[in-house]
């Protein structure tokens, strides 16, 4: 059977939430059936393989992979994954996150009737105390669906997230172009660069949303360590390169939208120790002066104050600063504590009130009928 669309999953040690991933593969709109599920999992150590087995035993669509060497990133069993695809269409998820029910159709009808070489929509996050957020550009918030044939038409879809799990992407289009995911993290940013400038039709679904993101403790997101930041800043370069020897000055833009992701995520860290703190700046400082360069400083009021501190090499600063920062960080999770211990209290005392109201009016209502019964005087 041809597939319409092959979806690869990259998975480690993801026991506790593959499950509600596949199942959220399995319930789409365009039927199971149209799709080919491709899992490679990375060396799994729980029962993430136990779980995969038995939807593989179970779902003739289902091809499982199983890694000898863990790879520690997604990055090379996407490419896997891609190598392994029958389908004429490439759609990725992570596996923590869940797809719109008609998240296949919808990108898939578009993709197909439009002849793009990728199409993307939106996502939220959602994180642990359930806030939900749209990740929507502001510059493309209410703009609708934009089409554009090269990355020169709109060059502000570079501010689009990564998010390689809202994409689809036509099989042959990434083939011909040799686009690839590299083995560190943020490789997913390297990716879709390379799909911006080498498409010849592009699709942007701004209203669309088409996955939930999972923002948990475990999530690659939250794990922010010295690593992290070298890796990061290690995409970004191959990014600052890929522009420079297409002879492109689009590095700016790039900036424009993601230097107060950035330093917030420098920030507000959980790198305790100092030396930790200043080994991740150390791997930003090109960063900062490309920046510098491009006289692009951040939005945010915070990040602003932080941003010239690090431009100044304001050690002790920082390090004050850092620490005002993570105890303004803890006061505000104090507060949303006592606030939702608030409502918890308020919604019993609600209820308390509900039920004494009930009481008062069944209490009422049978006195009333005794007394017509009875032609009794009530007190």
């Amino acid at each position: 059977m041809k597939f319409k669309i092959s979806i690869i999953i990259p998975t480690y040690n993801s026991e506790k939430f593959i499950d509600r991933t596949l199942r959220s593969v399995s319930s789409q709109s365009i039927g199971f059936e149209n799709l080919e599920v491709i899992i490679v999992d990375d060396c799994s150590t729980d029962e993430t393989r136990k779980i995969i087995n038995e939807y593989s035993s179970k779902y003739e669509n289902f091809k499982t992979i199983y890694l000898s060497k863990n790879m520690g990133h997604p990055g090379i069993p996407r490419n896997i994954g891609i190598k392994e695809a029958s389908a004429d269409y490439l759609m990725f998820l992570d596996h923590d996150d869940i797809y719109e029910s008609n998240c296949c159709e919808t990108l898939y009808e578009m993709m197909t009737s439009e002849n793009a070489d990728f199409v993307s929509g939106t996502y939220v996050n959602i994180y642990d105390n359930g806030t939900i957020k749209n990740r929507t550009p502001s510059f493309f918030i209410n703009k609708g669906t934009i089409k554009v044939n090269t990355i020169d038409e709109m060059k502000e879809l570079f501010y689009i997230p990564p998010s390689i799990w809202t994409k689809i992407f036509k099989k042959s289009f990434i083939l011909e172009n040799n686009i690839e995911f590299p083995p560190i993290l943020g490789e997913d940013a390297v990716f879709v660069t390379k799909s911006l400038v080498s498409a010849k039709k592009i699709i942007y679904l701004s209203n669309y949303v088409a996955c939930k993101h999972i923002l948990s403790e475990n999530s690659t997101t939250n794990k922010v360590t010295v690593k992290y930041f070298e890796e990061t800043m290690e995409s970004e370069r191959e990014i600052y390169n890929i522009f420079k020897e297409l002879n492109v000055d689009y590095f700016k833009i790039r900036l424009l939208e993601s230097l107060d992701f950035f330093l917030s995520q420098l920030l507000s860290n959980n790198l305790n120790k100092s030396e930790n703190f200043l080994k991740a700046i150390n791997f930003t400082k090109w960063y900062l002066k490309i920046c510098k360069s491009y006289n692009i400083s951040p939005k945010k009021e915070m990040n602003k104050i932080f941003f010239n501190l690090l431009l100044y090499d304001e050690i002790e600063a920082i390090l004050i600063f850092k620490k005002f920062v993570n105890k303004q960080k803890m006061n505000e999770k104090k507060i949303i504590k006592l606030r939702n211990y608030n409502k918890t209290l308020e919604l019993k005392v609600s209820n308390i009130h509900t039920t004494k109201g009930w009481i008062r009016y069944k209490i009422l209502n049978i006195l009333k009928r005794t007394k017509k019964k009875f032609n009794l005087k009530l007190l």
